[in-house]
């Protein structure tokens, strides 16, 4: 179970964002796309930029699930849902828009386009992804590690090779030909 009130104290990080009240403009698209190309994180609404805790009307309580969900679904693309719920502390009820990690990466502001609507979180800030990391966010939504990424420019034959099946067999004991580079994902065809 989450400890709101010590998240709450330790203040703004790369995974919580506060707002006393409900963005106006593209400021909830820009966390929400930032927090999906990250690690995920917490907008919790509510709460000011110094960590107090102002709490929400009913009105905002009713009103607010679906004005969030509509804003950030309606505003980013792939499209993101993001998980909604209360939390009461003190007395008072803040709402929390939980935006877990994405799968296809990168996100984007839809009315920035996909190269300059790309938001990372870095510490408690929302930054544009420059060129190299949305390189690096497309890698992570296929799935492949640094390693396995593919140089194209490097047909097999060009690939000096003969020294290491060699150390492969030394360490392995196992012969190394093609189909294993491939079965151990050091080739592709």
């Amino acid at each position: 179970m989450t400890d709101w009130l010590k998240k709450i104290k330790t203040g703004e990080t790369r995974k919580v964002e506060f707002k006393a009240e409900l963005p106006q403009g593209g400021q909830l698209a820009k966390t929400a796309v930032a927090f999906a190309n990250g690690a995920g994180g917490d907008i919790l609404l509510g709460v000011d930029d110094s960590g107090s805790i102002a709490g929400l009307s009913d009105e905002q309580l009713a009103d607010y699930p679906d004005k969030i969900s509509g804003k950030i679904f309606d505003a980013i693309r792939p499209s993101l849902i993001p998980e909604i719920f209360s939390v009461n502390k003190r007395g008072k009820t803040i709402l929390v828009a939980r935006i877990h990690p994405g799968h296809a990466k990168p996100y984007f502001v839809q009315a920035e386009g996909d190269s300059e609507g790309v938001y990372v979180r870095v510490g408690a800030t929302n930054k544009k992804a420059d060129r190299p990391m949305l390189i690096e966010l497309a890698r992570q939504s296929k799935n492949i590690s640094f390693d396995e990424e593919i140089a194209y420019d490097k047909p097999l034959n060009h690939l000096d090779l003969d020294s290491f099946p060699d150390e492969y067999k030394r360490y392995s004991g196992e012969s190394l030909e093609p189909p294993q580079l491939e079965n151990l994902r050091l080739i592709k065809p």
